[in-house]
């Protein structure tokens, strides 16, 4: 819609190409988890380069600085997660899975904009007003 199709072309050539170089490295020394984290790297690559093109070519950024925290609470979240991996015990897994989900609920409830209660509103005005009895 842009008139910026050759770099979208671009772009998917250049992640399918990623994706395939790092599964042939990854899956073979991790099995399954490679592939998933061949595909996780690919995605998050993808997305910077893209989110940097819409920076250079039309010079705004689809995000504000609010965001920064959920990025923070991201990062965080993906350490304690792979640390919790490297733990065999079975309680501690829980317990981490447990406070992440906890602490997101918590920064997404705490910290709701004009925005987010807009489209809060509306979700919760369509589902009172849906019957889900027939």
């Amino acid at each position: 819609m842009s008139s910026h199709q050759n770099i979208e072309l671009v772009n998917s050539f250049t992640m399918v190409a990623l994706n395939i170089i790092l599964n042939m490295l990854l899956i073979p020394l991790l099995g399954a988890s490679g592939a998933a984290f061949a595909f996780f790297v690919t995605i998050i690559t993808i997305s910077i380069v893209r989110t940097v093109e819409l920076k250079i070519i039309f010079g705004f950024l689809p995000f504000t600085p609010r965001y920064i925290k959920f990025l923070i609470y991201i990062i965080f979240a993906v350490i304690a997660g792979i640390l919790a991996l490297a733990i065999l015990n079975l309680i501690i897994k829980l317990t981490v899975t447990f406070f992440i989900l906890l602490s997101f609920m918590l920064l997404v409830f705490k910290f709701r904009s004009e925005e987010d209660m807009i489209v809060w509103n509306s979700v919760k005005s369509k589902v009172a007003g849906y019957s889900f009895i027939n």
